[in-house]
């Protein structure tokens, strides 16, 4: 499943569906580095959608990186972005 996903993502790198599958599989299969790994390939990606921050700040606390979290959803919270990213999360 996850070479699916990953042969998707290299060829249609700008669909962030698919990067964002790919971010929660290997979260729920514990493989955070991987994940932050990834996100970090992605950083326009990561610029203009909230809800990857929200998986990227995720990964950090799982990573131990706390005060990145902590930025992150700081930041999200004072841009109003955590409605639509409390609806996803739930």
């Amino acid at each position: 499943m996850i070479n699916n996903l990953l042969n998707k993502l290299n060829s249609d790198d700008s669909n962030i569906s698919i990067l964002l599958e790919i971010v929660k599989y290997y979260r729920v299969h514990n493989q955070p580095l991987q994940a932050e790994q990834l996100i970090n390939q992605y950083p326009v990606l990561l610029q203009s959608s909230n809800e990857l921050k929200f998986e990227l700040a995720n990964v950090y606390i799982a990573v131990e990186k706390i005060n990145e979290a902590i930025d992150i959803f700081d930041n999200l919270i004072k841009n109003g972005s955590t409605n639509n990213i409390i609806d996803i999360a739930i």
